[in-house]
């Protein structure tokens, strides 16, 4: 029996850029011609929100590496449709927040093993 993905949804203020899901653009094709789009993007940005992207990045890569295969970490942008969503269901506020399993919310700024904890705990629950 398969048991379904928990989605932890990453909501923060995230560079445009990733609001282009790997579905839609399966090949970065700027990037293998050599142009920095990225960075040139991120540079626009106040280092607070720079030092917030790079935690979030960090925290994405973390729980695909321990949850593997039971956590669906997705990055949102707190600018988007969806991101405005969550932030007036959930009342997330300032700063980067966790939305686990679409009930919890916890702070990205956390502890990672208080995160990892948290999400361990809400995926029992669930199973």
């Amino acid at each position: 029996m398969k048991t379904a993905l928990m989605r932890v949804d990453l909501v923060g203020l995230l560079p445009e850029v990733y609001k282009l899901c790997s579905k839609c653009q399966p090949m970065d094709y700027l990037g293998l011609a050599g142009i920095d789009y990225l960075s040139e993007q991120v540079a626009e940005y106040p280092e607070e929100i720079r030092e917030e992207q790079k935690k979030l990045l960090r925290l994405y890569h973390c729980l695909q590496r321990d949850f593997s295969g039971a956590v669906e970490p997705v990055a949102i942008s707190l600018m988007s449709f969806r991101g405005l969503w969550l932030s007036l269901r959930h009342r997330l506020g300032n700063g980067p927040k966790l939305v686990i399993g679409g009930k919890r919310v916890l702070g990205a700024d956390r502890p990672y093993e208080e995160i990892k904890r948290t999400i361990e705990e809400e995926s029992t629950k669930t199973a």
